[in-house]
């Protein structure tokens, strides 16, 4: 099973568009990409489907352990326990997925370490057997990542890495697995540098260095995250504090389509914001939880 090269690791279009997107992104101020992104995504959506209302990524937590704890992450805040999703609902939402004809990227993470997770060669190779068009890009903080599994990873359909080097903690790990693979197969990594990146405060449960600042949200209409529960979430409603509805017990695409999900959609990308984990990602006032 041989995966194809990631193109772009934020969502999966047109290579066409895409390389033209991420030129434009670079060029753009932080206080204008929220918009440039949605932007983007509206146009991908209309180029892959014929219509916009679709998500482009699918965030699904095939666990919630992490191993490190980061200062702008809410797993140094509130710890949400060691869970693995059942190995069914993880099916269940691919096969959902592959029945409605998904073209975008799935990743299997949420706020966890998805490498800890000893099965994620195996859930991979089901949703690439499954979805065999889709970006399927793994979110890692690079601590477990190695040229072998990088491999084992690449074989059993994984499109690419998405590392972010949280606190200087891989540098050695990244050393080593760069010097184990290909020029060919470090086009399938991309490297995030937060440092000086504006971050979401996750719905006020930390303050970041640089707070990420936007007038209309459209994450919520391009952008979705599964936790292992089955919860249809916020990406950054890390505490699961508003379902939208729950894969266990609904299919995924009746939970997208609900007036009441479609209604927060609509009023987020207009500016409009009820809710109340939206007040706080949006105003910035960070609580205790």
């Amino acid at each position: 099973m041989t995966a194809p090269v990631l193109h772009c690791a934020l969502v999966a279009v047109p290579t066409i568009i895409s390389p033209i997107y991420v030129r434009l992104r670079k060029l753009t101020p932080w206080s204008l990409r929220p918009d440039v992104r949605g932007a983007y995504n509206h146009l991908a959506k209309l180029t892959l489907y014929g219509h916009a209302d679709v998500f482009m990524t699918v965030n699904i937590e095939t666990t919630s352990q992490c191993n490190i704890k980061c200062p702008y992450c809410p797993v140094n805040v509130i710890d949400r326990g060691r869970h693995l999703m059942e190995e069914w609902l993880f099916h269940k939402i691919i096969d959902e997925l592959a029945a409605f004809g998904f073209k975008g990227r799935v990743s299997p993470h949420f706020y966890g370490e998805p490498l800890l997770d000893a099965r994620l060669p195996a859930l991979c190779a089901y949703a690439r057997t499954k979805l065999p068009s889709v970006n399927i890009v793994v979110h890692t903080n690079g601590t477990r990542l190695n040229a072998r599994n990088f491999h084992t990873f690449v074989e059993h359909g994984v499109t690419g890495f998405v590392i972010t080097n949280h606190l200087g903690l891989a540098s050695k790990q990244i050393r080593g697995l760069l010097s184990g693979v290909s020029e060919a197969d470090r086009r399938r990594i991309r490297f995030l540098d937060i440092d000086e990146t504006p971050l979401f405060n996750r719905s006020g449960l930390v303050e970041p260095k640089i707070p990420r600042r936007f007038k209309r949200c459209h994450y919520l209409s391009d952008e979705i995250a599964i936790s292992y529960q089955g919860n249809v979430l916020c990406t950054n409603d890390y505490l699961e504090r508003h379902s939208f509805g729950n894969v266990r017990n609904e299919s995924l695409m009746d939970i997208w389509h609900s007036p009441s999900f479609v209604e927060v959609r609509r009023q987020v990308r207009r500016g409009v914001f009820e809710l109340d984990m939206c007040k706080k990602c949006v105003h910035g006032c960070a609580t205790s939880g």
